[in-house]
């Protein structure tokens, strides 16, 4: 709940920084690729993070710890090659896309922007995959310090230096994109780390690669599609503002409908800590503790939410 809170803080701290920074037109070339970024990193995860989630508990439980790395790598280079493709369609149609959603004054800003966002489309999307990976090793530690922390305060503090020695595109872009790269690495560092805490204690031959691709994918499918509606709900109204008015009204809309969701993140938190745990007690077949996790996770969203509504 922590790392969520003070992912919500920061991802705040970065639109200040960048509002206050450049000026509105240009903010808003910058939160409409990002939304463009957004929809298109999620949608090429194709569900293998929750999948994931899923799988390596599961495997854990039974026993079959040395089907974990096949299993991982089955999500993982699908993702990557399927990032690859649609970073270098995005890069090559960043001209069309930049007239389609931008204003014709902030082209330049948003091709820019486009292929440097669509380059990094498949560090990203693995980078989720790896990290939802380590979730699956029953702990929060590592999405937490990455993706909470870690990725969004590397974002404001190289924003704010790239604002603050001249605000181009070019420096803002790359100072949003650099913790990405950052992020996979830690990702694979630390699901490394885990496997190797892990390996002692297996045993047997992992099943065949293709047997492991089928179980994740077949799980994966159906939670792809709901991520593809989930994101596209989330961010496209960026893009429809940025191509119905201007990107300045864009700019100004993405700054306040980004204050909408932070009451989400208390709902993120919890659905992803108590995901692993589910996916072990399905397996293991304990149905008290199930029970008992499913009354408690409820209990707390429902606390959680419950100021909300009342306002």
């Amino acid at each position: 709940m922590a790392g969520f809170v003070a992912s919500a803080g920061l991802q705040f701290l970065l639109v200040v920084v960048v509002t206050h920074g450049v000026s509105t037109a240009e903010a808003g070339a910058f939160f409409e690729a990002v939304a463009l970024f957004m929809i298109l990193s999620n949608w090429g995860e194709f569900g293998a993070d929750t999948a994931m989630v899923r799988m390596i508990p599961r495997l854990r439980a039974l026993g079959r710890g040395t089907d974990i790395p096949p299993t991982v790598r089955s999500g993982a280079v699908p993702v990557f090659c399927a990032g690859v493709v649609v970073g270098v369609v995005v890069v090559a149609l960043a001209p069309w896309l930049s007239d389609t959603f931008f204003s014709t004054a902030q082209a330049g800003e948003a091709v820019t922007y486009l292929r440097l966002f669509g380059a990094m489309l498949p560090v990203a999307s693995v980078a989720t995959v790896m990290l939802a990976a380590t979730r699956g090793f029953a702990t929060m530690t590592p999405y937490v310090a990455v993706q909470n922390v870690g990725v969004p305060l590397g974002r404001v503090l190289l924003v704010a230096a790239a604002v603050l020695a001249g605000g181009t595109a070019l420096a803002i872009g790359l100072a949003w994109s650099a913790p990405l790269m950052c992020s996979l690495v830690a990702a694979l560092i630390w699901y490394r780390a885990l496997v190797n805490r892990d390996r002692p204690v297996w045993t047997g031959a992992p099943r065949p690669t293709r047997e492991l691709a089928v179980e994740l994918w077949r799980f994966a499918g159906p939670r792809a599609m709901a991520a593809v509606f989930g994101v596209t709900i989330t961010w496209f109204d960026v893009l429809l503002v940025g191509a119905l008015a201007s990107t300045r009204e864009a700019a100004i809309y993405a700054a306040i409908s980004r204050l909408a969701v932070v009451g989400t993140y208390a709902l993120q938190a919890m659905g992803m800590a108590v995901a692993p745990q589910f996916s072990e007690l399905v397996t293991l077949g304990e149905r008290a503790r199930l029970d008992h996790l499913y009354q408690a996770s409820t209990w707390w969203m429902i606390a959680i939410t419950w100021p909300e509504t009342s306002l």
